[in-house]
């Protein structure tokens, strides 16, 4: 009934278990002010027949009338940007859009920044530093909340997602 699928990243092994024939496409929206890190973050997660990068935005200004014209599961939303930031975009997000889940992609490693995050409700929280495997696993959870996985000991843990 379940098939287990192995993904490594780095030195960390990740397990991961899904029901078997039943993937759908997720539909990513990247946000983020640094046009290099969307595009690079985007052809990687594009390689995976799970994830559908459905667009790109530079600011969390671009954000909602993207979502009022486009069908999105998940956000990766840069923190640190110059007109509107993550964290009052995500706030708003999850006001009109609450089916919508956001993963907040941030260099900010301090705690203030994640707690602030899961006030506005978030659905994860990581670091740019961190392995876009890691990061493809992540998107894959908050859609989807009833796979499993191992998750290794990290500035992320597994409360943060509940």
């Amino acid at each position: 009934m379940f098939s287990l699928t192995k993904v490594v990243s780095g030195k960390i092994g990740l397990k991961m278990f899904t029901k078997k024939n039943k993937i759908k496409k997720i539909n990513l929206l990247i946000v983020d002010d640094s046009k290099f890190i969307r595009e690079l973050v985007g052809d990687f997660l594009s390689e995976d027949k799970q994830i559908n990068v459905v667009g790109y935005c530079g600011d969390g200004d671009e954000v909602f009338e993207f979502l009022l014209n486009n069908d999105v599961d998940v956000i990766l939303m840069d923190y640190s940007m110059k007109r509107i930031n993550g964290d009052l975009a995500t706030e708003i997000v999850k006001l009109s859009f609450p089916h919508v889940n956001v993963i907040m992609f941030s260099s900010h490693h301090d705690e203030f920044y994640r707690n602030r995050s899961i006030e506005v409700g978030v659905s994860g929280y990581v670091y740019k530093s961190t392995d876009l495997n890691w990061i493809k696993m992540v998107i894959k959870y908050v859609n989807d909340p009833s796979m499993i996985i191992d998750f290794p000991i990290t500035g992320m843990n597994q409360h943060q997602f509940e």
